[in-house]
């Protein structure tokens, strides 16, 4: 039904037209505008996910380490060996044998003789009597032959050569003889210590103290 039929007038009609092509016409325009944003919104989503991919693949390729350059070491230059002749061979060879260790020998054992009567005398007649005369060059010799050394011999009752460690003073060797009387009056158990003056014979006086042998040892000075 159109305006003329509707009992309008024609120049209504002409208005009544122009409105609907001017609706018709906003319509399409908008639904153009829809497609075009439509469009661009996609193309812009897909720019933006290529620069977003990009942009975790080059933070990807940082984070991951550098492999190491592999290095090429150079080989050793061969060296050809030089024969040894067989006389300086052995020699080698001798030179380094093992050496053989050699254990120390064991402290001999200390053998307690009991407590003796600890006196002193030098060489003077007053201690020597007659034996003070007869000192042939100068040199004081004992009963064993040797010359007697102040620090070193004694004179006992016990074999030449003993070696005993009086308790307190040390070490002696026996190289001279007690008077048999005197020894006996103590029992076999005198120790005279020999001095190179009177006067530190004096000062020693007596003492009694406990004697030690040296299991098995002997000094090597008495004949």
């Amino acid at each position: 039904m159109n305006c003329l039929e509707n009992g309008r007038n024609p120049a209504e009609c002409v208005l009544v037209t122009d409105a609907r092509k001017r609706r018709e016409a906003m319509k399409n325009r908008f639904h153009d505008l829809n497609r075009q944003f439509l469009i661009f919104g996609i193309v812009l989503g897909f720019l933006f996910g290529i620069i977003l991919c990009r942009g975790i693949w080059e933070s990807a390729a940082k984070a991951q380490p550098e492999a190491p350059t592999p290095t090429v070491q150079a080989s050793a230059p061969y060296v050809m060996p030089v024969p040894i002749p067989e006389a300086e061979s052995t020699a080698i060879v001798t030179a380094i044998q093992p050496v053989e260790i050699i254990e120390p020998e064991p402290e001999p054992a200390m053998i307690s003789l009991g407590t003796y009567r600890i006196t002193a005398y030098c060489s003077c007649e007053k201690c020597c009597g007659e034996w003070a005369k007869n000192r042939p060059g100068g040199i004081v010799k004992g009963a064993a032959g040797v010359e007697l050394k102040a620090g070193v011999s004694c004179a006992a009752p016990l074999p030449f050569g003993t070696v005993l460690i009086i308790d307190g003073i040390g070490e002696y060797v026996v190289q001279d003889r007690t008077s048999t009387d005197y020894a006996e009056k103590n029992g076999g158990k005198v120790i005279d210590i020999y001095f190179d003056n009177h006067e530190a014979a004096l000062d020693f006086g007596v003492k009694y103290l406990e004697v030690f042998e040296k299991e098995g040892v002997t000094n090597d000075q008495v004949q």
